[in-house]
């Protein structure tokens, strides 16, 4: 997938599960449904400022293939305080 929309970023997996954060909320949609992650799985707590997908772990490798940067958990965190805070 052409990842000229936006910036992807994935952490590594923890218990199974990673975070998936954009710069670009639409286009984090519309990358999610490309790697065939169910919209369910999307977060954004009211508040919180946290929009993100919860992602399995058997995804992983496939949102890194098409483009999504493996990041530590800490830098999700650093990017999403940049972007909605």
């Amino acid at each position: 997938m052409d990842n000229l929309e936006g910036k992807i970023l994935i952490d590594i997996p923890k218990n199974g599960w990673s975070h998936m954060v954009s710069d670009n909320i639409p286009f984090l949609h519309k990358f999610a449904e490309y790697i065939g992650i169910n919209k369910c799985w999307y977060e954004n707590k009211r508040g919180k400022k946290r929009p993100h997908y919860d992602v399995r772990e058997s995804k992983v490798a496939n949102a890194i293939e098409n483009g999504a940067l493996l990041v530590d958990s800490k830098d999700i965190v650093k990017f999403l305080k940049e972007h909605y805070d």
